[in-house]
C-alpha cells in the first residue's frame, strides 16, 4: 500500500492540469504501476477416500467453498497507440493475497478438515483494445496466470490427526476486462476486472486411520478459481 500512496503522490505532483482540446495526445509508451483491491478464491473439490480393512469401503463426493479478502501489488509493460483509435502491448502483474478457505469434512466416517491459500501469482498478459475518448481506453488483458497455491488435508483419525501439505505451482487463464482513464500528462487510474480459470490439481494422501489398518488411499482433484476487481494507478515514462 505505501508503494501505491507514492505512486499516487507521484502522478499529482508531477502531473500538469489537463486541458480541453487536442494539445492532450493520447498516452503511450513504457508505465509502472500499482493495484490493489477485492479478491474472491474459491475451490471446487472431488474427493475419493478408500478405507481399507476387513471390508474394503470406498466413498466420492463434491465439495465447494469460498473466501474473499484483499489483494495489491504492481505491474509494469508497454501500451502502443495506431491510429490514434487502436490498442496493443503487453504488461505483467504480480500480486499478493491473504485470501485463505477452510472447509470441514465428514466422508467415509472419517473427519476431514481442508485448508487452501494462494501466496501470489504473477500474469504476463497480452493487450488489445481501443482508444474510446481522448482520456479513456477500453480494453482486454489475455494472460497467463502463473499462482501459487498451499493445500493441507487434515484427516482426524481414531488415534491422532494426520496431516498432508501439498505446495503447487499452477497455471492457467487469465482474461481481465480493463478501463483506463488519464488524469494527467503522465498518469492514469483504471479499474481491472479479471477472472483467472485453473486446471485441476491431483493430490494423493496416504494415510492410517483405524488401528490395525495397513493405509488407506485419498484422492483429492482441486480446481481453484479466482475473480478480483481492483483499482490501478499507471505512471507513463
Amino acid at each position: 500500500m505505501k508503494k501505491t500512496f507514492v505512486l499516487i503522490t507521484a502522478c499529482l505532483l508531477s502531473s500538469t492540469p489537463l486541458k480541453a482540446g487536442g494539445d492532450n495526445p493520447s498516452q503511450s509508451g513504457f508505465f509502472v504501476g500499482a493495484q490493489a483491491g477485492y479478491v474472491y478464491l474459491g475451490t471446487s473439490m472431488d474427493m475419493t477416500s478408500t478405507l481399507s480393512g476387513a471390508v474394503s469401503r470406498t466413498e466420492s463426493a463434491s465439495h465447494y467453498k469460498r473466501s474473499h479478502n484483499f489483494i495489491g501489488g504492481l505491474h509494469l509493460g508497454y501500451l502502443a497507440l495506431l491510429k490514434q483509435k487502436y490498442i496493443l502491448g503487453g504488461d505483467i502483474e504480480g500480486n499478493f493475497d491473504t485470501v485463505s478457505i477452510k472447509n470441514h469434512i465428514m466422508q467415509n466416517a472419517q473427519r476431514y478438515t481442508y485448508k487452501a491459500s494462494r501466496q501470489f501469482n504473477l500474469i504476463p498478459s497480452f493487450i488489445v483494445g481501443a482508444q474510446v475518448y481522448d482520456y479513456l481506453k477500453i480494453y482486454l488483458r489475455l494472460g497467463m496466470a502463473i499462482s501459487s497455491f498451499h493445500y493441507r488435508l487434515i484427516n482426524h483419525g481414531n488415534n491422532e490427526d494426520i496431516r498432508t501439505n501439498h505446495h503447487s505451482i499452477s497455471l492457467g487463464f487469465a482474461p481481465a476486462l480493463v478501463h483506463e482513464v488519464k488524469i494527467s500528462k503522465h498518469c492514469a487510474v483504471s479499474i481491472i476486472a479479471a477472472y483467472e480459470i485453473y486446471e485441476k490439481s491431483k493430490t494423493v494422501f496416504l494415510s492410517s486411520i483405524v488401528v490395525g489398518d495397513n493405509a488407506d488411499n485419498n484422492v483429492l482433484k482441486i480446481r481453484p478459481n479466482v475473480f478480483s476487481m481492483k483499482v490501478g494507478f499507471k505512471y507513463y515514462l
